[in-house]
């Protein structure tokens, strides 16, 4: 019994399932197999997505002009547009030909008079100056503001021509010799030549200009990365001067009619060497018109207008010296009046890059109102004359190049 007790001992230490909680142990171990665990389902598997089709690829093409040429207004008004350049330099050849005239009058009684009538007649001295000219003109124009820039333009040329100095007759309501009435009035500036001198001439000339240029209009047209289309229109307001110095050498007589007073025949003038200095200058106002087109083409335009001109000339006459009946200082005569002048350029241009090739026609025009010509005499006396106008005019065509930045 003992025995017995002790192998089931040994057998529930070996096997503690072999004992039941609460029972009696078993004293013989159950072998029967243990059951196995039931596997677990298998989870659902998740939809496979619907291969998607991929888009071939495609190589990016900037625009043509042609396309952009294409975009509606609507679409190109209000686009950002390439900032102003700050520095514009310009240079330009300028062929001009045109003239200065001077013409001073004094009024004479008539010697034969008809009834209580005293006829009066008006003798005038023309001065006609006509060179030609080949300006070279140089320019900058800075811009520190998108509205506001200043220029300043300065040009220089040598003068060559010919020069004329008449006499002239006036005579209202009269004949010119016989002094009866004709009913018709003759006066300025209708006028006979009774003599007439001429030379050739030489000398120099400048011009030379100040602005201030305020934008005040600004309209566009622009594609993606550049201006295609624009227009803008400044305000001009600034300060030009233009100087005239000219020396009038081997004359000749080629006009004598001895109807006034006796006067060299015709024939050459071997002493003749004569000079005049005429200046205007003053402020001026105007606009200056620029337009852009396609590939680079573009048209500019000013106009200057200027009612507060001053003119001042001053001359001396050799023989007038030489005889005795001027003074021999120079100035022996001096010119003063106010006037007007008018200027007009315009230009066509194209544009590669930084650099503006143009070519246009340009024209400067002064006129004065009446005057005063004051010829001094020797002793230090003087007598004054009527200065009826002096005219001043350069026009002719330019070609030349511009570069911005």
């Amino acid at each position: 019994m003992r025995k017995a007790r002790g192998i089931a001992l040994l057998l529930c230490l070996a096997c503690p399932a072999a004992a039941q909680v609460g029972g009696e142990p078993e004293l013989i171990p159950s072998f029967a197999p243990a059951k196995r665990a039931a596997k677990p389902a298998p989870a659902p598997r998740r939809p496979e997505p619907a291969p998607v089709e991929e888009a071939p690829a495609y190589e990016i093409i900037p625009p043509r002009k042609d396309d952009l040429m294409r975009v509606p207004k609507a679409e190109m008004i209000g686009r950002k547009q390439k900032p102003r350049e700050i520095v514009r330099l310009r240079s330009w050849w300028w062929a001009a030909e045109g003239s200065m005239e001077t013409r001073q009058s004094r009024s004479f009684p008539a010697v034969v008079t008809q009834g209580d009538v005293e006829p009066v007649y008006w003798l005038t001295y023309t001065q006609k100056f006509k060179p030609r000219n080949e300006f070279i003109v140089h320019s900058v124009e800075f811009a520190p503001l998108s509205w506001l820039s200043f220029e300043a333009q300065d040009g220089r040329s040598r003068s060559r021509g010919r020069w004329s100095g008449a006499d002239e007759l006036h005579a209202p309501q009269f004949d010119l010799f016989t002094w009866t009435a004709t009913g018709a009035t003759w006066v300025k500036p209708d006028h006979a030549e009774h003599f007439r001198e001429v030379g050739e001439l030489g000398g120099t000339a400048r011009w030379s200009a100040a602005n201030m240029n305020l934008r005040v209009l600004e309209q566009s047209l622009s594609t993606i990365d550049e201006t295609e289309f624009g227009h803008s229109l400044d305000l001009i307001l600034g300060y030009h001067r233009f100087f005239d110095r000219m020396r009038v050498t081997n004359g000749s007589v080629d006009l004598q009619t001895y109807q006034i007073y006796a006067s060299p025949g015709l024939g050459p003038i071997n002493d003749l060497d004569s000079t005049y200095e005429g200046r205007w200058q003053g402020g001026h106002i105007g606009l200056r018109d620029d337009v852009r087109l396609p590939l680079g083409f573009g048209f500019e335009g000013w106009m200057l207008w200027s009612p507060f001109m001053e003119f001042q000339g001053d001359g001396f006459d050799n023989r007038a010296a030489a005889a005795g009946t001027m003074s021999a200082s120079y100035p022996n005569y001096e010119d003063r009046a106010r006037g007007t002048a008018i200027h007009l350029n315009l230009a066509a241009a194209w544009r590669w890059s930084a650099v503006r090739l143009e070519a246009g026609w340009q024209r400067l025009y002064f006129y004065s109102r009446t005057g005063n010509r004051r010829l001094h005499r020797v002793g230090g006396t003087h007598d004054d004359r009527i200065l009826d106008h002096a005219i001043t005019e350069r026009a002719g065509f330019f070609a030349g190049a511009s570069v911005r930045f």
